[in-house]
């Protein structure tokens, strides 16, 4: 019992959640070439479009962003740079789950994490549960950026990097196409999840 008290605290030592402000940079065009500067540092400005575009903070719910207040027009095409800047207290191994409507590639410190360009998002509506990544993240400030890509329902871009169960069920479910494992203690449906990303299941 000591030992299975003492695991899961360990595990939960590694709770970890990205903050809620974001900052958006948009329109801009969705074959824009990534150069390093834009994944690895927020850009005071750009130019899209043949206009000058600061970035601008948005609010996040739960980890959802709708974008279509910030991109005129309507249907599939319309792209956007987001930005999440955030700090890790400790050398601490957590999940990044990403979803979108309908594309998206994301960078973390300016290495690619996920990218879905190929086959769109899968899943709908798109949920922090759909293209998971399981990180090493160093003590210190980290910059996630996410070049986003609207489809033809809505705008929305979903990101989180967490342990949270709700999530961690849901991914679970989509897994294995079962419930059993579910009723397991959170620190036991953790350790499978990674055991399952390191193997049976997609991860990017």
């Amino acid at each position: 019992m000591k030992k299975k008290i003492e695991k899961e605290k360990s595990v939960n030592k590694a709770e970890f959640s990205l903050p809620a402000e974001w900052q958006v940079v948009g329109p801009v065009e969705k074959d824009r070439p990534l150069m390093p500067e834009l994944l690895t540092q927020i850009p005071e400005s750009l130019v899209a479009f043949g206009e000058k575009r600061a970035p601008q903070k948005v609010k996040a719910e739960s980890g959802r962003l709708d974008l279509g207040p910030l991109l005129p027009g309507s249907g599939l095409g319309r792209s956007a740079l987001v930005y999440i800047p955030f700090t890790s207290d400790c050398h601490q191994t957590v999940m990044f789950g990403f979803g979108a409507d309908w594309w998206l590639d994301a960078y973390l410190d300016g290495e690619r994490v996920v990218d879905t360009l190929a086959e769109g998002n899968l899943y709908c509506p798109p949920s922090v549960a759909d293209h998971l990544k399981i990180v090493a993240l160093e003590k210190g400030r980290h910059l996630l950026a996410i070049r986003f890509t609207s489809g033809i329902a809505s705008a929305v871009l979903c990101a989180a990097c967490s342990n949270d169960m709700d999530t961690l069920c849901v991914v679970l479910a989509r897994t294995l196409s079962t419930r059993a494992i579910l009723s397991l203690p959170s620190w036991q449906n953790r350790a499978l999840l990674q055991e399952l990303l390191g193997g049976k299941a997609k991860e990017y």
